[in-house]
């Protein structure tokens, strides 16, 4: 008998379609118990009290018990930065860089509030198995290891924790919690190469490649045999994103290309939604933003669509990013153009799925525009991409992981038992 105890700074209950959601379905049914701590999003219109209360909700869910933990200083999302972007220049700049160095206090204050959930959600009766995903979650599992609360610890490497930050001195924390967590977990799980080399070399650090998955079964692997000019862009609509540059080849290529369509799907922040509603005005006729769809529609609008779009910015952040988007466009068949020098980039010229490019308007119009003249290059890409998301089907990922995860510590409970 075991438990898996899950530590995750996602609001797993106000999300979909993130790893921790696959890992709970997919590895729950391995163990006896499971609980999952996370940290809740901070909701809207909280009063100067509320955000100096910390406040945990103990939520059953079938043989699922989820603990969520409303931290001391967690504003609404994007609330921060927003109270920021108002003062224009350099004094927006200095403000959003000395409130995201205070964000180390809030850092604090979550492992503190995580630690005491997990304390009381840790099974007393078997061993405890914890992932822990990102550094802060580790650091609250390590703390519940040093106490003798869990058995193994896993700290799951899926984000460069840096590239969240602006501040020098905010970055230069996150990356030492990313080398401790990695130094005092019994295992590390990194989804990409890139991550997994920031670890290279570092004292009592064991790394695997845990990759990202796909969901196959909800997907069509058709085989698009002639470009239609129409992309798709599934995912987070940030600043990063690289949507201004693709809206711009967008302008560059009409001329030429008169039918040009833009699929866009997924949450935008209502800030990064006013910057670009002028942009997104001027294309009416050829974009269709929308918003935040369930899964199903999802894979409907990647059926329809010929081209999927991953050209980040070349932001820390992304280029160490094995983001889902990618996997999805392969498990349909769809062509992929990624940002060049990147983990996503890296497994599209490998697999010879798409191409890469530069993120402007310029090399995105240019690398749109050679796919779409090229019909045997996009069938023979088209055809490469569903044999490697059946290699990354969630289901083969997490067996794999569990046997990681695991290290043999059930079959030495189960001896000593007998």
């Amino acid at each position: 008998m075991a438990q898996l105890l899950i530590i995750t700074t996602l609001d797993v209950l106000g999300r979909r379609n993130n790893r921790e959601h696959h890992v709970i379905a997919n590895l729950a049914p391995k163990f006896d118990r499971v609980a999952v701590v996370f940290r809740r999003r901070g909701r809207t219109g909280k009063t100067l009290r509320d955000l100096l209360t910390e406040e945990v909700e103990v939520i059953p869910k079938g043989a699922i018990t989820y603990h969520a933990v409303d931290p001391k200083l967690n504003p609404a999302e994007g609330a921060v930065r927003e109270f920021a972007q108002r003062r224009e220049g350099w004094a927006g700049q200095a403000l959003a860089a000395a409130l995201d160095s205070a964000g180390i206090l809030r850092d604090w204050l979550t492992v503190r509030a995580l630690t005491r959930a997990a304390q009381d959600a840790a099974d007393r009766d078997m061993p405890v198995v914890c992932e822990a995903f990102g550094p802060w979650a580790a650091a609250a599992a390590i703390a519940l290891q040093r106490d003798g609360r869990v058995e193994r610890t896993v700290y799951v490497d899926r984000d460069y924790e840096p590239g969240f930050m602006k501040s020098p001195l905010r970055r230069t924390w996150a990356a030492h919690a990313e080398a401790r967590a990695a130094s005092r977990a019994d295992l590390t799980l990194s989804i990409g190469r890139r991550l997994a080399a920031r670890f290279a070399g570092l004292p009592g650090a064991e790394v695997r490649i845990s990759p990202t998955g796909v969901d196959c079964e909800r997907f069509t692997p058709q085989r698009r045999q002639h470009p239609a000019p129409h992309l798709v862009f599934t995912g987070q609509v940030a600043a990063w994103s690289g949507t201004e540059e693709v809206l711009a080849a967008m302008e560059e290529l009409l001329p030429q290309v008169p039918n040009l369509r833009l699929t866009i799907m997924g949450p935008c922040e209502e800030a990064y939604r006013r910057h670009l509603a002028p942009q997104i005005a001027a294309l009416a006729r050829h974009v269709d933003w929308r918003g935040d769809l369930p899964r199903d529609q999802v894979a409907a609008a990647l059926d329809a669509a010929s081209i999927g779009l991953a050209t980040f910015r070349p932001h820390p952040l992304r280029i160490h990013a094995t983001p889902l988007k990618l996997m999805e466009y392969l498990a349909s068949g769809l062509p992929v153009i990624a940002l060049e020098g990147s983990e996503a980039g890296d497994i599209v010229t490998a697999s010879g799925a798409g191409l890469t490019c530069q993120t402007t308007g310029p090399a995105i119009a240019a690398t749109i525009r050679r796919m779409l003249s090229d019909p045997v290059a996009y069938a023979r890409m088209s055809e490469a991409g569903p044999p490697l998301a059946t290699e990354h089907d969630w289901v083969k990922v997490l067996d794999r992981e569990y046997a990681l995860v695991t290290g043999g510590l059930l079959y030495d409970a189960q001896e000593a038992i007998a």
